[in-house]
């Protein structure tokens, strides 16, 4: 019989460890706040300098290495948004599958296990847990919460498409913010107030924004039925997948 979430039987050192500079590198990317950090630093250099001669003189100098960085900082975005907006239905209904499949698995797992997914055309990858057994039983718990009626389980505040929307909004946001301040002659507390704006709306959207896009570009519930074809295990794809990595094949219809 299979376990409940927080089992104690489940070994953490089974699930392969990353090595230290790719762990740092997941954990800025997977934590948008800390790119809007960094950006809004920057921006508010702008803010507080009194005299616009001084702005002007600034931003000439800074403008290519501060664009050069914020490209930096974004290309997660860039990347995604040109993949994420275009995805096959295939793939988006692989997505939710995914989405699901992962919601079980961590209810029997637990929160030590950082379980993580692709999706493809054909099925999706999982990477991460501890036991290859636990895959099939969480597929059918999905299976039966959709059959329910219940599509909570398909959406994931930890998906990518978070990550990417919430990085497009602080772009959006604080490069509009940081153009206005050297366009417009404001005063020093007008950019203030507008710099405390823009940081209400970023903390009040981000996560909203995210889950409404999600659903509506990322994912896909346009099926009748869905089923395991085969579970395998297959190599690491990429820097952000934790071993063991499985391939999971599904049928829809």
């Amino acid at each position: 019989m299979m376990s409940g979430a927080g089992d104690g039987r489940y070994d953490t050192r089974w699930v392969g460890r990353m090595p230290l500079a790719r762990r740092l590198l997941r954990f800025i990317m997977f934590r948008p706040f800390i790119v809007f950090a960094a950006y809004f630093v920057l921006v508010s250099m702008l803010a507080v300098v009194p005299d616009p001669r001084t702005t002007a003189r600034l931003s000439l100098v800074a403008a290519p290495w501060v664009f050069t960085f914020m490209l930096l900082l974004h290309m997660p975005v860039i990347g995604a948004a040109f993949r994420g907006f275009r995805l096959l239905p295939d793939v988006r209904v692989n997505h939710a599958l995914e989405h699901g499949t992962i919601f079980f698995l961590s209810r029997r797992c637990g929160k030590r296990f950082k379980i993580g997914g692709k999706a493809e055309s054909d099925g999706f990858r999982l990477n991460g847990m501890p036991s290859i057994d636990l895959i099939a039983p969480a597929f059918e718990d999905l299976r039966s919460a959709l059959a329910r009626g219940e599509t909570r389980p398909v959406i994931s505040r930890h998906c990518g498409s978070m990550i990417v929307t919430a990085q497009a909004l602080s772009a959006i946001l604080l490069t509009a913010a940081a153009v206005a301040f050297l366009v417009f002659d404001y005063r020093q507390r007008t950019r203030v107030v507008l710099l405390g704006l823009v940081l209400l709306v970023y903390v009040a959207l981000r996560h909203g924004l995210g889950l409404l896009l999600q659903r509506r570009w990322f994912l896909s519930l346009d099926f009748t039925h869905a089923e395991l074809r085969s579970i395998k295990q297959v190599k690491p794809r990429g820097f952000l997948e934790r071993q063991p990595v499985y391939f999971v094949r599904t049928v829809v219809q």
